[in-house]
């Protein structure tokens, strides 16, 4: 059976506590509740929880502060911080993940969000412990032997690699790649014209960090030190631009400084790329929509042709049907011979055989109608 997650909640107002206690209850989680941040450090150090939720406005020791004191600590910093707060600004998120939280919601919430949140945090930290635990990372010591000719040859190389790239996923990956190799931790975020898709090297999801990426391709904080488009802080380094924004997460001034052109081309060339193959997939989807548009009018027109067809029919049939009737009146009233009798059958059956024929024109029309459309389709899902 296996063995049940412990989750510490930190907030100084017992009502919050219990409402978020209330929340986890019956969930498969064991909770601890505390008031003051040292009493939940303490306990923490003793007894390494699995995650802890933190209120952010406390006196002696705020949420960041707190949460500084777990993430430098070597036996917490696995231990994911979420963070509780009435604020949603990128200056406070900022300051959350520049002490290592891993995701930040704000009051009032819904119930189901934070189970949401726990759950991907929680998943999150058992896969980063599973990959410490297969690859030791060790740090790169390439960069000043790589010179401007080997750093050049990587952005060909990557922008020659990239004409064979039809995906996002595929894009992000070979960015990733080149930065591994450069001892560079990253995330990227790409910014099309219907969404924003969000990447990670180690392929775990970082909810704070996507939020933050979201956040300064809108609206770059003005206190940041900005080189060009990069704004170290922290120990990170992002790069933004129009349709890309990049993370990098193990970013030294003394290190990796001289790689801030390598990193300019580099990203520009990503820019191209996410830029050409967005346009592309628009506009896929709008020769897509087109074909769609075109298909749904000519099924209209042979549905209003169809009917047509059948009011048709319906005319002939009952032509033919009171011509019946009315020749049986005229025969019944009229002193024909025998011979006269039998010219104006023929004259009739002649008529109805014409009236016939067109009826199984119309028909057969309508089968070809039918035939083109079926043809079109197939062919547009083919090639489009």
């Amino acid at each position: 059976m296996a063995a049940t997650e412990t989750i510490y909640i930190l907030d100084d107002d017992p009502d919050n506590l219990d409402i978020i206690d209330a929340t986890l209850d019956g969930k498969g989680y064991e909770t601890k509740l505390f008031t003051e941040a040292e009493a939940c450090l303490k306990a923490s150090e003793l007894d390494t929880p699995d995650l802890i939720i933190t209120d952010v406005n406390m006196p002696v020791m705020n949420g960041f502060e707190f949460c500084k004191s777990i993430t430098s600590n070597k036996k917490l910093k696995q231990t994911p911080v979420i963070f509780v707060s009435a604020m949603d600004t990128i200056e406070d998120m900022m300051k959350g993940y520049e002490v290592g939280g891993a995701d930040y919601f704000t009051r009032p919430y819904r119930p189901e969000l934070l189970m949401t949140k726990i759950k991907k945090n929680l998943a999150d930290r058992k896969n980063i412990i599973k990959l410490n635990e297969k690859v030791k990372i060790t740090k790169a010591t390439a960069f000043e032997a790589m010179n401007d000719t080997e750093r050049l040859g990587l952005i060909l190389q990557f922008i020659e690699d990239s004409t064979q790239l039809t995906e996002f996923d595929a894009v992000a990956d070979r960015v990733f790649e080149i930065l591994n190799s450069l001892g560079l931790k990253a995330s990227l975020m790409i910014h099309t014209k219907n969404t924003q898709l969000y990447y990670s090297d180690d392929h775990t999801s970082k909810p704070l960090e996507e939020q933050l990426l979201a956040k300064f391709s809108h609206n770059l904080p003005e206190y940041s030190e900005r080189i060009g488009r990069f704004y170290p802080f922290k120990g990170r380094l992002v790069a933004s631009h129009d349709n890309v924004s990049l993370l990098i997460r193990n970013y030294h001034d003394t290190e990796h400084k001289k790689l801030l052109d390598f990193l300019g081309g580099l990203l520009n060339s990503i820019e191209m790329k996410t830029f050409y193959l967005d346009s592309s997939i628009h506009e896929l989807e709008n020769r897509k929509q087109a074909a769609s548009t075109l298909i749904g009018h000519a099924n209209e027109n042979l549905n209003s042709l169809k009917n047509k067809f059948k009011e048709h029919e319906s005319s002939i049939l009952k032509i033919i049907d009171e011509l019946i009737v009315e020749m049986n009146f005229e025969f019944a009233t009229l002193d024909l011979h025998e011979e006269q009798e039998k010219i104006f059958s023929n004259m009739v059956e002649s008529a109805m055989s014409r009236l016939l024929e067109i009826y199984k024109s119309g028909v057969e029309l309508d089968l070809s109608f039918e035939e083109v459309i079926k043809e079109l389709t197939e062919f547009l899902q083919q090639n489009i």
